[in-house]
């Protein structure tokens, strides 16, 4: 079953809001609790998403 930020919110009791600022590392998560959703998420087997390493723009013409 695939892991999502409203079954990390229920393992941890915390909203769904601050399990996604926690996992996004975004500022406003108490260091602690960070920890604990992190914890939880590995125990679950949530794995995040890899970032974008290269973004290509293409332009069609149409001659």
């Amino acid at each position: 079953m695939k892991v999502n930020i409203r079954k990390i919110s229920e393992e941890t009791g915390f909203s769904m809001s601050t399990v996604s600022n926690a996992l996004n590392r975004k500022k406003g998560v108490n260091r602690e609790t960070a920890e604990k959703i992190w914890k939880a998420a590995e125990e679950l087997g949530y794995h995040a998403e890899e970032e974008i390493t290269k973004i290509r723009f293409v332009i069609f013409r149409r001659d």
